[in-house]
């Protein structure tokens, strides 16, 4: 079991930045979710930032690249940087960065908007698995809650964080096939007809600084 609070304990000064070239509603969330999410397994997470972070309500912040100019500088800004990474779902790409301070994201990074990332719906459910990759873990979005785009990109991105986390300490092997060819199905369902013991998936709960009311469980993800 992990020791990483992601709701409950006090936010940390320091944020994950992660820019995205929209695509579809859950090409997005995908893209997110695992640029996010290879950049903390390619990181020591033992050192900082990642360890202050990771000690708290870890929190990030999902901007949307609306400009090609945009593009092109945030793709060279994230190719410059061994801690970053990106990926692409379909016709989204997401350029995730280390957490750092507000007051060191670079300006144009800084610049893109948070608001306004919210894409049609295309579906209940979607799915990627590399061929002959068995390390795919299973997210599930709560119907009972109204998120836009760019918010669930986050909650998944959370849940899919302590995941990941726990899979490194606890498999080792499945952590690194995951880290290789990363994979995730999504789909949008009732949280109260997915087991929410502890033992057996992982609840995020938010913090209500955004869009829905405080201790509203968003997302769950089925523990390995």
């Amino acid at each position: 079991m992990s020791d990483i609070q992601p709701v409950e304990a006090p936010a940390s000064n320091l944020v994950q930045p992660i820019a995205v070239v929209p695509g579809t509603h859950f090409e997005t969330i995908a893209a997110v979710a695992i640029a996010s999410n290879l950049t903390a397994a390619h990181a020591d997470l033992d050192a900082e930032p990642w360890k202050a972070w990771l000690s708290r309500a870890f929190t990030k912040t999902v901007r949307r690249i609306s400009k090609p100019a945009d593009a092109r500088f945030i793709a060279e800004l994230s190719a410059a940087d061994p801690a970053s990474r990106s990926f692409t779902v379909g016709g989204a790409t997401a350029y995730a960065f280390a957490p750092m301070g507000y007051d060191d994201f670079p300006k144009r990074l800084r610049q893109l908007r948070v608001a306004g990332l919210d894409l049609e719906r295309d579906g209940g459910s979607f799915g990627m698995t590399p061929a002959g990759h068995l390390v795919r873990p299973e997210v599930v979005v709560s119907n009972d809650v109204q998120l836009t785009t760019g918010k669930t990109s986050a909650q998944v991105a959370h849940a899919l964080m302590v995941w990941l986390v726990e899979l490194r300490l606890t498999g080792r092997a499945a952590f690194l096939a995951w880290r290789e060819e990363p994979a995730l199905a999504l789909c949008v369902a009732d949280l109260d007809e997915i087991s929410g013991d502890p033992a057996q998936s992982i609840t995020i709960v938010d913090s209500g600084l955004t869009e829905i009311a405080p201790k509203t469980a968003t997302v769950r993800v089925l523990r390995p």
